[in-house]
This record gives C-alpha cells, sequence and structure tokens, in this order.
C-alpha cells in the first residue's frame, strides 16, 4: 500500500536488513515485496533523504523484473495511469445504461 503525503512529503519506507543496517535503498510502498523479510521497517519523509544516498527500489518503481512477467507494482502503475473510457469502462459511481 503506498502511503500518503505527510507534511515533509511523501512517506517511505526504509528496511532494516539482518545485518542491521538500512542500505541505500529506500521503499514507497509499505506492501513491497523487497522488504517483507526485513528485521525491521521505519517510516521517514522522502525529504529528509540525501539524494545522493539513497534510491527508490526497483519493486517499488515497477522496474523490477520477474522473469519476462511484470512486477504487480508495474500493473498497478499503469492502471492508475490509464483513463477508464480509454479501455472501455466506465468512471467509478457511473451506471453503465446498458446493463
Amino acid at each position: 500500500m503506498t502511503e500518503q503525503a505527510g507534511e515533509d512529503g511523501p512517506i517511505v519506507f526504509l528496511a532494516v536488513t539482518t545485518s542491521g543496517g538500512y542500505g541505500n535503498v529506500y521503499h514507497s510502498d509499505s506492501g513491497c515485496r523487497a522488504i517483507a523479510n526485513a528485521r525491521s521497517v521505519s517510516e521517514k519523509p522522502l525529504s529528509l533523504l540525501d539524494d545522493d544516498d539513497y534510491r527508490e527500489c526497483q519493486v517499488c518503481q515497477g522496474t523490477a523484473s520477474d522473469g519476462g512477467c511484470p512486477s504487480p507494482n508495474a500493473t498497478r502503475k499503469l492502471l492508475e495511469s490509464l483513463n477508464p473510457e480509454d479501455v472501455g469502462l466506465s468512471p467509478l459511481g457511473e451506471v453503465d445504461s446498458d446493463v
């Protein structure tokens, strides 16, 4: 689940690895499979991270490869970017009169 922006910008997640460190990757999705086995996860505003030290997780970006299959985050981001009418759907809350 992607978190909402706070006063200091979007909230991101830093996973503590089994060795006890954070690494240099932040996660924009709290449900990211890459942090599922983390020892612990802390939340921080993205604006407090140094751009030179951290990069966004490839799974959260939707650019990670799963042997040719798009990641769930890539699929979600693609679906969020689409206009429902462009794919033959009615916008939410509207009733299809042909039913």
